[in-house]
This record gives structure tokens, C-alpha cells and sequence, in this order.
């Protein structure tokens, strides 16, 4: 899949009566590449007898995405990248029914990107490789940066706002960073703890955090603030 647009004409996929089935790319050799390009009226994947959770899907393949928007979604993921390497720069996402960004097992890198209003998580990986800088979320109904399933995490210039838990940390996942501000979180700002029986609690190691003192440390857990 290559989209390529520039700074005079930005490529639009949108639907004006309501909402469309999203991209579904799996297997593919080559690298996916999508470049000044708007999102617009989006619905989960729905092809024949195939539906998938995610908008947009990346699976089993490599991408990179930049310089790119992505508004309105009504999946349960508007991007979700499974088994891929990726690549993820200067992105902005608003109004999302629930996760922003879902990584499953996959490696890459997410640079320079800003996520308004989603009820879920802003970004969520499980079992994933992720470096992560240049994050800013307001909004966010669930958490701002949410890691599980053995997930190794670096974080640099993180601004969270306005989340229900703004990092969290969970069975196994280790996530180390600096230069965190986490402001007005409903719950916890950080969250270390054990959700699925066959891991143990998380681990967190952050540095210079702005923070309101609000933490969950479960037993079993590591948590460095």
C-alpha cells in the first residue's frame, strides 16, 4: 500500500454519508508506506466473512506512516498493527470511539504524535518493542499510555492530560523514559500491577515526572519514580 501525497495536496479517504470499513494489509513483503494523508468517518474492517477490530490493520508486514490526521472513528482500534515492524511520525488522531493506536507484538518506533479525545487508550501495545517520543494526549477516557503482555517500553518528552491513568504498566512489562508530565488524571497517574494470571506484576522507571503523587504500586510490582 503506498499513499503519497505533499504539502499542496494531501490525499482524503472519507466517506460523506457515514462511516467506511477501513484498510486491512497482511503478508505483505514490501514496506507500506502513507505519507500526507487524512482519515476521515472511519468503522471497524468488514469485508465478506472477515471482520476485524481495528480501522485501519497492519499484519504480518512493515509500514511507515507520516505526516498524517486521523479523525472520527468508530472501531474498536483505528490503527492496529500486529507482527510488523513500523514506523509512526508527525501523526495526529482526534475523536476516537477507543484506542488510538494498538500495537500487538510488533517492533518500532512512535515520534511526534498527538491524540485527542478517545475513550479508550491513547496508545495500548501488548508484547511489543516500542520506543516513543514526542507523545502528547488530552482526553483520553481510559489510559494515556497503557503497556502489557511483556512489553519493553522507552519514553521520551511525554505530556499526558486529562486521562483516567495516565501510564500504566502490567504483567511483565518493563517501561523506563524521561521527561514525563502527567497532568489531572481521574485515577492514578501511574499504575504498576498484575492483570492476566499467567504474568506477573509490571515494572516502571521513569525520571524526571510531573506528577500529582497519585500511584498504584500492586504487590509484586516495580514502580520508580
Amino acid at each position: 500500500l503506498l499513499i503519497n501525497g505533499n504539502d499542496q495536496g494531501k490525499i482524503k479517504l472519507y466517506s460523506k454519508d457515514s462511516y467506511w470499513r477501513g484498510i486491512y494489509v497482511n503478508d505483505c513483503k514490501k514496506i507500506n508506506k502513507i505519507n500526507q494523508k487524512k482519515f476521515e468517518n472511519l468503522d471497524y474492517f468488514s469485508h465478506e466473512n472477515l471482520q476485524l477490530t481495528g480501522a485501519i490493520n497492519f499484519y504480518n508486514t512493515s509500514l511507515k506512516i507520516t505526516n498524517s490526521s486521523f479523525y472520527k472513528n468508530i472501531a474498536e482500534d483505528f490503527i492496529n498493527v500486529i507482527n510488523s515492524n513500523f514506523n509512526f511520525n508527525n501523526l495526529e488522531f482526534y475523536n476516537t470511539l477507543s484506542d488510538a493506536i494498538d500495537i500487538d507484538f510488533s517492533e518500532g518506533k512512535i515520534n511526534n504524535v498527538k491524540i485527542f479525545k478517545a475513550s479508550g487508550d491513547a496508545i495500548d501495545t501488548s508484547g511489543s518493542i516500542v520506543s516513543l517520543k514526542n507523545i502528547y494526549s488530552e482526553y483520553i477516557g481510559d489510559k494515556g499510555l497503557s503497556f502489557g503482555e511483556g512489553s519493553l517500553i522507552n519514553l521520551d518528552k511525554i505530556i499526558l492530560k486529562n486521562t483516567s491513568i495516565g501510564i500504566a504498566s502490567k504483567d511483565n512489562s518493563k517501561v523506563y523514559g524521561s521527561d514525563i508530565n502527567i497532568f489531572n488524571s481521574k485515577k492514578y497517574d501511574v499504575a504498576v500491577y498484575n492483570k492476566k494470571k499467567m504474568y506477573d506484576g509490571g515494572h516502571i522507571d521513569i525520571s524526571k515526572v510531573t506528577h500529582q503523587s497519585k500511584f498504584l504500586n500492586q504487590i509484586n510490582s516495580i514502580a520508580l519514580i
